[in-house]
């Protein structure tokens, strides 16, 4: 799958089938998720979680789990966190309305393998007080394998 950033400041990600938008609400094709539930379309599989002020989704594609929180940062409940499971990448907030801490938080609470800011907030701000380094990108190819084994990695889409 290749991922990139979305016109509604998520991201976009393709794969052979089909093209799915993950941001504010979850578009595939014509279809629009923004709610809690479980789906399953065209090959992907979706599970939206209930959160404080938003729904948090996980989406599965290609076997890489990736959990989707849109809007602003919140730490999830541990029900949630246990619902979801282990997490490959996490698409996470960096908003002007919220402290950087508060993303840092969420993205340990998640403790992802690869990690995605999103948002209109100062990413490179997040990336600094995560300890992260990380070039900008236009788009970058995900396999199951090419995963870090351990650590965390961050990507900056442009």
């Amino acid at each position: 799958m290749v991922i990139s950033t979305s016109k509604d400041y998520g991201i976009e990600v393709k794969t052979k089938q089909t093209t799915a938008e993950l941001g504010k609400v979850l578009r595939i094709g014509n279809l629009v998720i923004d709610g809690p539930g479980e789906y399953d379309v065209a090959g992907i599989a979706i599970h939206g979680f209930e959160g404080k002020a938003q729904t948090v989704f996980l989406v599965t594609i290609e076997d890489v789990r990736i959990v989707i929180v849109p809007q602003k940062p919140e730490v999830l409940s541990g029900e949630v966190i246990d619902q979801i499971g282990g997490v490959d990448i996490a698409v996470v907030p960096v908003v002007a309305e919220s402290p950087v801490s508060e993303t840092i938080a969420l993205v340990n609470s998640l403790d992802p393998l690869l990690v995605i800011p999103i948002g209109t907030g100062n990413k490179e701000e997040f990336i600094r007080d995560s300890g992260e380094t990380t070039e900008p990108q236009d788009s970058f190819k995900v396999i199951r394998s090419s995963l870090p084994l351990e650590g965390r990695q961050t990507v900056l889409l442009t």
